[in-house]
């Protein structure tokens, strides 16, 4: 099955990088399963299938023209940046997210409005790859203005 971002992409529009989130979203529920030797899987498991369900509807989501975050199973929020629109790009790592390498990265486009990724594998390489797709974007505009 096709993802929401594969469906809405332009023709000629690529995906530069998708984020994912880190394994330790699981790290409470597998904690609380061994803890109580299994049988707590009656509330661990249906909260383990939820995370699996939110990770499963939600794509986060740079294209070499615009900044996507969508959630959602049934209804559905998506928000999306122009790439030229972005301001600020914010990373946030705890200790043990600095040792774990996960973190939240927060895209701060052109106004108030933010795009929060929260809890996703390697936030830095994220960053690196919506300022490289940014940085592009930038030095495409003057070519296209000529």
């Amino acid at each position: 099955m096709k993802s929401y971002v594969d469906e809405v992409l332009a023709p000629g529009e690529r995906i530069a990088a998708r984020a994912r989130f880190h394994w330790t979203t699981y790290f409470w529920p597998i904690f609380w399963t061994v803890v109580t030797v299994g049988v707590g899987i009656i509330v661990t498991g249906p909260w383990m299938l939820v995370i699996w369900i939110k990770q499963k509807s939600t794509d986060l989501v740079v294209t070499d023209r615009r900044l996507i975050h969508k959630t959602g199973l049934i209804g559905r929020e998506v928000i999306e940046h122009r790439l030229s629109k972005i301001e600020t790009i914010n990373v946030e790592q705890s200790v043990m997210g600095r040792l774990l390498n996960y973190g939240s990265v927060s895209v701060t486009g052109t106004g108030v409005s933010t795009i929060g990724f929260s809890r996703i594998a390697d936030p830095l390489g994220f960053k690196r790859a919506i300022e490289a797709v940014v940085h592009r974007a930038q030095q495409r505009l003057p070519q296209a203005a000529a």
